[in-house]
């Protein structure tokens, strides 16, 4: 337990273990109290024997010979893969690579249209071919939409609706306000926006120069 002594005078030191402070007149400060000078370092210690070499591992049943002398390949086109027969030990080019033959994907050639996406599905773990929509997104729920409506956020979700922002002008605030809407204050000059930021909803003065 700290025991700090009862009328210091000024540069006063007390030190409790590692740590120290000092007096300055008012309160007892953080005070750190310079070290000895280091000693010389010691001599290094010889170094070990050398333990012996441990055996050779096996080889793999499905071990494949590098490929020496190889100069290069001549007639590769891009988009080309390289493979390697593990039974023939040769090596081999295939044909023009294509989305559908990477292990991640699940595209049918016969339902490929203009304007698709790839999109993941993280239940099979691959990626498939369909038209995107602002449906497929975790937070949109759109319903009915018709022609120049706009999204809003309700704090959750983006929902489609059509521009409803009541103006109000006066002196007193609006009787129930819904967010988005404006009020423009007839006395002080300002103007409001009644905010819904997902956690509350409340009158925010637009700021202006």
């Amino acid at each position: 337990m700290a025991g700090f002594p009862n009328g210091p005078t000024l540069g006063d030191i007390y030190t409790l273990q590692a740590a120290s402070w000092r007096w300055d007149g008012t309160a007892w400060k953080a005070y750190a109290i310079s070290s000895g000078i280091t000693g010389p370092q010691g001599d290094q210690g010889n170094s070990g024997n050398t333990g012996p070499t441990g055996p050779t591992g096996a080889i793999p049943t499905n071990y494949v010979e590098s490929i020496r002398g190889l100069t290069g390949i001549v007639g590769v086109s891009a988009g080309k893969g390289i493979t390697i027969g593990v039974s023939g030990k040769t090596l081999t080019i295939t044909s023009t690579l294509q989305l559908s033959q990477l292990e991640d994907t699940a595209i049918s050639s016969g339902s490929l249209q203009d304007g698709q996406a790839l999109v993941y599905n993280n239940s099979t773990k691959l990626w498939t071919n369909k038209r995107g929509s602002l449906n497929d997104l975790s937070n949109t729920n759109i319903q009915g939409a018709q022609q120049g409506q706009a999204l809003f956020y309700d704090g959750t979700n983006w929902e489609n609706e059509f521009p409803t922002n009541n103006f109000t002008y006066g002196n007193t605030y609006p009787v129930g306000p819904t967010a988005g809407d404006l009020w423009f204050h007839s006395v002080d000059g300002r103007m409001y926006f009644y905010l819904n930021d997902g956690n509350s909803t409340q009158w925010v003065e637009i700021p202006y120069r």
